[in-house]
């Protein structure tokens, strides 16, 4: 096995200068603050907010920072980015051809092309209705045996917890523990996963996403083509980067079902870059891919040979927490480091090769953002 670790020349280059290149927050000032203020509290100088099919933390909450703001966060620069989540087709180690809800990282778009990723979104995302989703987990719950109350399974808008129809359901479900959820190294089909009990967030992930799980939902329906998202972040100006490959698989149940999760994961690296790496895909390619983020668990085989692919194929990697600043933050959640594997890009990642291309001081993003807004208006 390859050792991962930085050279020490690597290390030097980057000590003090943590990466926080997966970041995601609430398009509110108060929220972004939050972020910014848990990237200075870890040193990281270079920051990423790579928000689902939107810029409006760039381009609408960045111009709201005071200049005494300015002045705190003047040590971390930016990269604007996105993450847009397109249709793969996918044939499994079991036999089964479905389509998986793949997400692309944006890395260094351009901020003037956010009209042009306005008009992509309109036409080619359709927006899952929460209503009805709610009414087929409701009903499939039934039909499997779960124990819980229709009245329980609400949506509310202001509840973070019920959103939507996945946390609404949960949250309904988790009134009943042990007759709905796994027990710990427990297998149930007719149950959720153990790990289900404190992890709602999940569910969508590993259930619904998961073609072997009743609550199973096709997203092709829902999403453009991943070939189109990754034309569309080139066309923005921007690198397309696979994220996060290892979370489209559910790792719960045995240790068989685990390991074929983590088998298929190769095999989805493997025919996702023989169809868009530049060997075989002039058209259309990936730039890198995201070989470091939580959803590996820590295991270092799996790491290294999606490292070797990428290695292979010649493309860029890079790494993340992909946390999520949406309401308080926890104690373990983190811009630059991992709690399930110590750090993540700091120790692990050589290089990544927008830093110092498309890095832009808070200062002077938010200086080219006013720019770019006056140039709109004059045109208008």
């Amino acid at each position: 096995m390859r050792n991962l670790s930085l050279s020490k020349e690597s290390k030097r280059r980057y000590k003090g200068n943590n990466l926080g290149l997966h970041c995601h927050c609430s398009e509110i000032k108060e929220k972004f603050i939050e972020l910014l203020e848990r990237a200075k509290q870890e040193d990281v100088r270079y920051l990423v907010v790579n928000n689902y099919k939107s810029l409006k933390t760039y381009t609408e909450v960045l111009p709201t920072l005071s200049e005494e703001e300015l002045k705190r966060y003047e040590g971390i620069k930016l990269i604007p980015s996105i993450e847009m989540p397109g249709s793969f087709n996918f044939t499994n180690l079991e036999g089964q051809n479905y389509n998986i809800e793949v997400h692309i990282l944006g890395y260094g778009v351009d901020l003037s092309k956010e009209e042009m990723l306005k008009k992509f979104c309109d036409v080619k995302y359709k927006s899952l209705n929460q209503e009805e989703e709610l009414k087929r987990l409701i009903e499939i719950g039934h039909k499997i045996g779960l124990n819980f109350k229709d009245e329980d399974a609400y949506l509310d808008s202001n509840d973070d917890n019920r959103k939507f129809a996945g946390r609404a359901f949960t949250q309904a479900l988790m009134k009943n523990m042990d007759d709905n959820f796994c027990k710990e190294g427990e297998s149930n089909k007719n149950k959720l996963p153990y790990e289900l009990r404190t992890n709602w967030r999940a569910f969508q992930n590993r259930c619904v996403k998961d073609p072997n799980n009743p609550f199973y939902l096709d997203v092709a329906m829902l999403n453009p083509r991943v070939e189109e998202v990754i034309d569309l972040i080139h066309s923005m100006g921007g690198k397309a980067y696979l994220a996060h490959p290892s979370s489209y698989f559910a790792k719960v149940g045995t240790k068989e079902e685990v390991k074929l999760a983590y088998d298929n994961t190769i095999k989805f690296v493997k025919d996702f870059l023989a169809k868009f790496s530049l060997k075989v895909n002039k058209k259309t390619t990936m730039d890198g891919a995201e070989i470091y983020h939580p959803s590996y668990l820590g295991n270092i085989d799996v790491i290294s040979e999606i490292k070797e692919l990428v290695q292979a194929h010649r493309i860029a990697s890079s790494g993340g927490t992909d946390i999520h600043v949406d309401k308080t933050l926890g104690k373990d959640e983190t811009v630059s480091s991992d709690s399930l594997d110590g750090t993540v890009v700091k120790n692990k990642l050589r290089k990544f090769r927008l830093l110092r291309r498309k890095a832009v001081s808070i200062k002077d993003l938010k200086d080219k953002v006013i720019d770019i807004k006056s140039k709109g208006e004059e045109r208008e």
